[in-house]
């Protein structure tokens, strides 16, 4: 896959302010649409969710993020009407686990 477009997504999350895209990523079997956002935003809602110990920061090499993190997250499941588990939380993924994408305009 290549993942030029889906990088520039996530460099874009990370800027201040954020750029957030909406995207529809694919795994194998499941599809998962949300709003491209920072890691610190997921680690920040971890850290709300008082349910995790979040490190404060994170170092990371943002010129090559191992994860992709999504927020407003809907899971679409094979064989099942759209939204079934639309739950509007947080995701993360590694990259590698994701073999396809696409970007929406779609409002909230």
């Amino acid at each position: 896959m290549d993942s030029d477009l889906l990088l520039t997504a996530i460099e874009l999350a990370e800027t201040d302010p954020a750029h957030e895209m909406k995207v529809t990523l694919i795994f194998d079997g499941l599809l998962i649409s949300g709003f491209v956002t920072s890691e610190n935003e997921y680690l920040a809602h971890l850290e709300n969710a008082k349910y995790f110990e979040v490190p404060q920061e994170i170092e990371q090499d943002s010129s090559d993020p191992a994860f992709i993190h999504l927020r407003d997250a809907k899971f679409y499941q094979p064989l099942e009407n759209p939204n079934l588990q639309d739950v509007g939380g947080y995701f993360r993924a590694p990259l590698d686990a994701v073999i396809g994408f696409a970007f929406s305009n779609e409002p909230n």
